[in-house]
């Protein structure tokens, strides 16, 4: 289950800077992840068993064969390289440990759901689900 810890909150832009940890259990050897991430229209962050993030700015998909731990990059604050599986290619949908993450731009039509991919992201959104 992915945990959430608010580092940063902006009361008055109702703005806050999170961290969320889950596993990778892909692999005979299970390994914490955590992601900083951006909350944007909240009064607190959701904190639930579903964490849903969306990539903003994604560029180099790429077919993998497993999953990598993510890759911290300097294109910004919540830039990442990050390495998931594809659970629906139509909707733009991989996951990542328990979090699931919604692409902004379309896969690649030779990439087929139920693989892995990894890709460039210039931000993570937490989404807030009702």
């Amino acid at each position: 289950m992915p945990v959430i810890k608010v580092l940063k909150y902006d009361a008055d832009a109702q703005e806050a800077i999170a961290e969320i940890t889950t596993s990778l259990h892909e692999t005979a050897i299970v390994s914490q992840v955590s992601l900083r991430v951006f909350c944007h229209m909240v009064s607190l962050p959701v904190i639930s068993n579903k964490v849903s993030l969306f990539g903003l700015l994604v560029n180099n998909i790429a077919s993998e064969d497993a999953l990598q731990m993510p890759q911290k990059t300097n294109c910004g604050y919540f830039s990442y390289r990050l390495f998931a599986k594809v659970l629906d290619t139509k909707k733009r949908h991989v996951q990542l440990g328990d979090v699931d993450i919604e692409l902004d731009c379309p896969l690649p039509k030779d990439i087929p759901d139920n693989s892995y991919i990894s890709f460039d992201v210039v931000r993570l959104d937490l989404q807030q689900k009702t």
